[in-house]
């Protein structure tokens, strides 16, 4: 019989080299060096008591630093040094900072991240509580620079916040962010870095004081890849996005202006892929401000885009703000959807929509959503919209320099109520009309208002509606269509009815007036043609005369040059009738219902055919 194999010796010391390789940071490259502070005179990493084991490190691309040790917190690099990865251990539960500089308040000293292979790294372990800092613990333009001779990645698992206080450089080398923790970066210089930023995991703070492109300007892209990226400003300073960005995974993109002044954030030149998801923020800490995101650039891809606005609104009864999110860009080619979940999306290009579906609210969330169109020429928009229930829901006609007409062509799901205004900037003024051509459905109404501009513009409602919630119009509003409303209909004491020779409203719910005659009928003049015209097409006795002015020929309304009008209920329909002042009423009673039947009976057949 054969003996057998003397494996265990061989095995065993297999099982302590693996136990030493796991043992130590991912992200060595050859010499581990460890920090514990045991210099009684010196902070700085060329005193070898500050080293475990004692001995100053060789600092190179070889060099791996481990920091476990909260000894001498506040620490110098003590002159221009190049290391491969920097890690934190789980004891760094309080702040710790090492300044980029020879020694305290001396020269600035740069540090240099390079490595024999690879990547550089910067690790901070999970139970890692601490404010870690590399670049200067005090303010202003003193330290040296971080220098990329590699593409870094920093993964950062810790609670506390990791930050790079001075700019970094590195031509043709960018970084990565991973792991859940957040780091920020920013100083009074611009980073000079040239190459990629990818933001797969945690937060990123880019909180550059130095110019508009401080941040990111010369990134030589933008990846995020399941993170989010805050860009911040705490001085008076507009902040600009101008590298190429790309979305691979869901992610966010956050404007945070935490300065008394009012800020913009623009996302500008260059290219922006939604191959995912991008939720886009603005943060600002300012409740008034006026602190906007505007996306100028085209936006490609099938990704959605979600529009969130926190703290930019008077309350949860108002959309509306000045620290809104503004898509300016043609966005032809990008076919996701758009969500506006919290405060005020605006669209200011005339493809600014995309081809996509677009839904305004959150379901059951009570902060107010809504979009506002702002741009000089008529805009037609194929979208469908989905209404959210929950609190206040808006679409506004917000132009600030000429009258437009918005045309709607999709269909419109409301799941909750619409507040639509048809509002004009003063002193804008001519007719602004939005149309609604498609099919209104679902259990919401719709509210029409008008909040400023001109009183001649109003709603049009021209599709076979379905929606059983409630239509109110407000005084000074105006409402009109060929169109069908299912649900009531109500016109406060000061609203309007756009009135047209060859369209009516059919309404199947109750409709009562607060206060309505021949003035509130716009369009109708002393040029219209004699004859009877169909306002409402009622179903049996549901329009009320109750608060209706100028009913009936003897209370005919003169509309000038000879020419009269009033109103008269024809078969369970509101009808207004025009003709030339008679001087004997009980004549012109006579001919205007004979009109009256002529052309009623007309308008009937054709709806039913």
């Amino acid at each position: 019989m054969k003996s057998p194999r003397r494996l265990l010796p061989h095995s065993l010391a297999s099982c302590v080299l693996l136990a030493a390789i796991v043992s130590l940071p991912s992200a060595l490259h050859g010499v581990t060096y460890t920090w514990d502070g045991g210099s009684t005179t010196s902070s700085t990493w060329g005193t070898a008591a500050n080293w475990n084991p004692d001995g100053a490190p060789l600092f190179n691309n070889a060099a791996d630093l481990i920091f476990n040790n909260l000894t001498r917190s506040d620490n110098d690099t003590g002159a221009a040094r190049t290391v491969a990865s920097i890690s934190y251990g789980a004891n760094m539960d309080s702040a710790f900072n090492t300044n980029l500089r020879t020694f305290n308040g001396g020269a600035a000293a740069a540090l240099t991240l390079d490595a024999v292979s690879g990547n550089v790294a910067i690790n901070v372990d999970a139970d890692a509580t601490g404010s870690l800092s590399i670049g200067w613990s005090g303010t202003g333009t003193a330290g040296g620079a971080l220098i990329l001779a590699k593409d870094l990645v920093v993964t950062h698992n810790g609670t506390g916040t990791f930050s790079i206080t001075r700019q970094i450089n590195g031509t043709g080398f960018g970084f990565t962010k991973a792991g859940t923790g957040t780091m920020q970066f920013g100083t009074a210089n611009a980073n000079g870095f040239t190459g990629a930023v990818n933001v797969n995991q945690g937060r990123l703070i880019a909180a550059s004081t130095a110019s508009a492109t401080g941040d990111l300007g010369a990134a030589s892209g933008i990846n995020l890849g399941g993170g989010i990226l805050e860009i911040r400003t705490s001085n008076a300073l507009n902040k600009t996005v101008s590298s190429n960005l790309t979305v691979s995974s869901a992610s966010t993109l956050a404007y945070n202006n935490a300065a008394a002044t009012d800020q913009t954030l623009t996302v500008g030149t260059g290219s922006m892929a939604l191959n995912a998801g991008l939720t886009l923020q603005n943060i600002s800490s300012s409740a008034v401000g006026n602190n906007a995101v505007n996306v100028s650039r085209n936006m490609t891809g099938s990704g959605s885009l979600t529009l969130e606005t926190y703290n930019n609104i008077a309350s949860s009864a108002s959309s509306y703000s000045l620290g809104r999110i503004q898509l300016s860009g043609d966005n032809s080619g990008w076919s996701g959807n758009l969500v506006i979940t919290k405060g005020t999306g605006q669209l200011s290009g005339s493809n600014s929509a995309g081809t996509g579906s677009i839904t305004i609210g959150s379901t059951g969330d009570s902060f107010g959503a809504g979009l506002a169109i702002n741009q000089s020429a008529n805009l037609t928009l194929a979208n469908n919209f989905i209404v959210r229930s929950g609190g206040f829901r808006s679409l506004k006609q917000n132009n600030q320099s000429a009258p437009m007409n918005l045309v709607l062509n999709g269909n419109v799901l409301l799941e909750g109520d619409l507040n639509v205004d048809h509002s004009l900037a003063a002193p804008v003024s001519g007719q602004s009309v939005i149309s609604f051509n498609g099919t209104i459905s679902g259990a919401g109404g719709l509210s029409i208002t008008r909040s400023a501009g001109d009183v001649s513009s109003g709603v049009l409602l021209n599709g076979a509606n379905t929606y059983l919630g409630a239509t109110t119009v407000a005084s000074g509003a105006s409402l009109g269509g060929d169109g069908s409303i299912a649900g009531s209909l109500s016109f406060a004491a000061g609203a309007n009815y756009i009135f047209s020779t060859t369209a009516s409203l059919d309404v199947s719910g109750p409709v009562t007036f607060g206060g309505f005659s021949i003035p509130n009928l716009l369009g109708l003049d002393s040029s219209t043609i004699a004859g009877s015209y169909v306002l409402l097409n009622g179903t049996g006795s549901n329009i009320t005369s109750t608060n209706i002015s100028n009913l009936g020929s003897a209370n005919a309304f003169a509309l000038g040059s000879g020419n009269q009008a009033y109103f008269d209920f024809i078969n369970g329909d509101l009808s207004v009738i025009v003709g030339a002042v008679i001087p004997e009423p009980s004549s012109f009673a006579l001919l205007g219902g004979c009109v009256v039947f002529a052309v009623g009976f007309a308008r009937r057949r054709r709806r039913a055919d």
